[in-house]
């Protein structure tokens, strides 16, 4: 699953997701940030193997496609992916993704603006990432 920005050529990629499978005790998947200058990436512990909070996160932006006040948020349960979202009355979304080191301080951040018109598509491939069929 990539999104990809609308402005800079950025994208987050959600990839690995054979590891949602409970085989070998594997509960995780793999995100990357992807920019011009900059390419990094974690693996994602999946508290909930299925991960439908970060299902539900895109789908509650596509509710609030005309715009929300302040900051809109989803963390993965270790804390080492986060995105922060804010948006304005025009149907844009400035989507922060943050990738952090449990280990130590360092971390990679980008800014990946979408549009309204790009929630549909972002929620389907999310559902088939994440195995889920629409609620």
């Amino acid at each position: 699953m990539i999104i990809k920005c609308c402005k800079n050529g950025g994208e987050l990629e959600f990839s690995e997701k054979e590891g949602l499978s409970k085989s070998e005790g594997r509960e995780n998947f793999r995100v990357t940030i992807k920019s011009t200058h900059l390419t990094s990436f974690t693996d994602v512990y999946a508290f909930d193997p299925f991960n439908f909070n970060l299902v539900r996160f895109f789908e509650d932006l596509a509710k609030n496609w005309k715009g929300f006040d302040g900051e809109k948020e989803w963390s993965s349960l270790e804390g080492e992916f986060s995105l922060v979202c804010t948006s304005d009355n025009l149907g844009h979304f400035a989507l922060e993704a943050t990738i952090r080191n449990i280990e130590d301080t360092r971390c990679a951040r980008k800014t990946i603006y979408i549009e309204a018109g790009q929630l549909e598509k972002i929620i389907l491939e999310a559902r088939k990432f994440f195995n889920i069929s629409k609620s």
